[in-house]
C-alpha cells in the first residue's frame, strides 16, 4: 500500500499568514485562497483561513504528501519530520516561522500506523479507468466495497459512496 504523511504545526496568529502573496509558495491575501496548497509539488502546505474557536491562533498542515513522496518522510523519526517541516515552512515565509511557532507538532505516517499499514490504493495513469469496473463487479453474494472501488480513490468520499453503491446492490430499492 502506498505511504501518506501529513506533518501540522499548531501557530499563534501571526502576519506571516495573511500577508499579500510575495511570490511562489508564499501565503496567498485572501481567506479563500489561504486554504489552497501552496506551489510546492513535492509537499503541499496548506494554511487555515481562520484561527479554532477559542484559540489564539491556528493549525498550519506544514506537508501533505502521499506515494513515493511520503516515503522519504516514512524513513524519518516522529521529531526529524517535524524537524524537517519546520525548515521547509521557514524556507517559505522566513525567520518569523521559528519565532512564532509554538513548539507543538503533529506528524502522521500511515505506513508506520500498527493498523492501517499504508495509505490508499494509487493507481497509475489509466488503471483507474481500466480497472474500476472489476474492482466493483460482485462475485456471487459478495459485493465489494471501498475507495479503491470508486473513482475516488485514497478519498473518505469514495469509501462513503461505494458502501451506498455496495449496499443498494444488496438491498435495492
Amino acid at each position: 500500500m502506498p505511504s501518506r504523511t501529513s506533518t501540522t504545526r499548531r501557530r499563534p496568529r501571526c502576519s506571516w499568514s495573511s500577508r499579500p502573496a510575495s511570490g511562489r509558495g508564499a501565503p496567498a491575501a485572501s481567506p479563500a485562497a489561504a486554504a489552497r496548497p501552496t506551489a510546492r509539488a513535492a509537499s503541499p502546505t496548506y494554511l487555515p483561513s481562520h484561527a479554532p474557536a477559542g484559540s489564539p491562533g491556528g493549525v498550519v498542515l506544514a506537508s501533505y504528501s502521499w506515494s513515493d513522496d511520503a516515503m522519504r518522510g516514512d524513513s524519518l523519526t516522529e521529531g526529524e519530520r517535524r524537524a524537517f517541516a519546520l525548515d521547509d515552512m521557514e524556507r517559505l515565509f522566513g525567520c518569523v516561522v521559528r519565532r512564532e511557532y509554538t513548539g507543538v507538532g503533529v506528524t502522521q505516517s500511515w505506513t508506520r500506523a500498527r493498523y492501517a499499514l499504508g495509505q490508499a490504493a494509487m493507481f497509475t495513469p489509466g488503471q483507474l479507468h481500466e480497472l474500476h469496473p472489476a474492482t466493483r463487479t460482485a462475485e456471487g453474494r459478495v459485493h465489494f466495497a471501498g475507495e479503491h472501488t470508486s473513482l475516488k480513490p485514497a478519498w473518505i468520499e469514495g469509501s462513503l459512496e461505494s458502501a451506498v453503491r455496495a449496499f443498494l446492490e444488496v438491498h435495492p430499492r
